[in-house]
């Protein structure tokens, strides 16, 4: 599995990317998530992300289809990226026009604190 997923906070999600995200995982991820957002959208709460991509090489065609329709979900809130390299700019980029909600910030290795403090406010 080339992710892991820990809640810090009710609607804060920490989604940790390594390696290669597969098909496989976009699946997987997509059936852990779902029950989350559920929960969060009878809150009447959107979930917010801080994604670690520092450790992560490359995302299958499917992962990038998973995350462009799963972006433009009104359950998804803001998504802060910790540790980006260009070419996963380019991929967020592409994300936040295909599904057309400009909620993507990237924060440069060790900002987390940045990171959620954007997404709190």
């Amino acid at each position: 599995m080339g992710y892991v997923i820990e809640r810090l906070d009710d609607n804060i999600i920490k989604f940790n990317m390594f390696d290669t995200f597969t098909a496989e995982d976009a699946e997987s991820h997509s059936l852990e998530m779902d029950p989350i957002l559920d929960e969060l959208a009878q809150k009447n709460k959107q979930a917010l992300f801080l994604i670690y991509t520092s450790d992560l090489k490359k995302i299958s065609v499917e992962g990038r289809r998973s995350f462009s329709e799963r972006n433009g979900d009104d359950r998804i809130g803001k998504t802060a990226v910790v540790g980006v390299n260009r070419f996963l700019k380019i991929i967020a980029r592409f994300i936040i026009v295909a599904s057309g909600k400009d909620n993507i910030r990237f924060f440069d290795e060790p900002d987390e604190a940045d990171a959620i403090a954007w997404l709190k406010q």
